[in-house]
């Protein structure tokens, strides 16, 4: 699969979020809604969007993620006056593999791992 650029990337998260097409990461310690306020219900779908919107490429970067054998694609726009962190990845990116379900399937392609103001002020 290309590299996908900011531009792309921004959009294919947008998109996710205006069709409902994605889904969270369940941590094993159950810390998901400490980290995603997305999930958690103390953002709105439309303000994540509208954080992405005004998101330039100077506010993303991407990393390796921890367990899993893809880029995390990483935001870090501005929002309610403190810089926030939106973390994704897509599962497309991940190698094939026989024993997990076709994307088609799913209905999903986007993994919010996180969606939280920075802890450092």
């Amino acid at each position: 699969m290309a590299i996908m650029g900011f531009r792309e990337t921004k959009q294919r998260v947008i998109q996710a979020l205006r069709t409902g097409q994605f889904e969270h990461e369940v941590r094993a310690n159950d810390s998901i809604s400490e980290k995603n306020d997305l999930y958690a219900g103390r953002v709105t779908v439309e303000e994540v969007v509208q954080m992405l919107l005004a998101c330039n490429g100077r506010q993303y970067k991407t990393a390796p993620h921890h367990q899993m054998p893809c880029d995390v694609h990483i935001f870090s726009p501005n929002h309610r006056a403190a810089r926030w962190y939106v973390k994704v990845y897509f599962l497309s990116e991940l190698p094939a593999d026989p024993d997990l379900p076709a994307l088609e399937t799913l209905g999903y392609d986007t993994i919010f791992i996180s969606v939280h103001p920075s802890e450092h002020a």
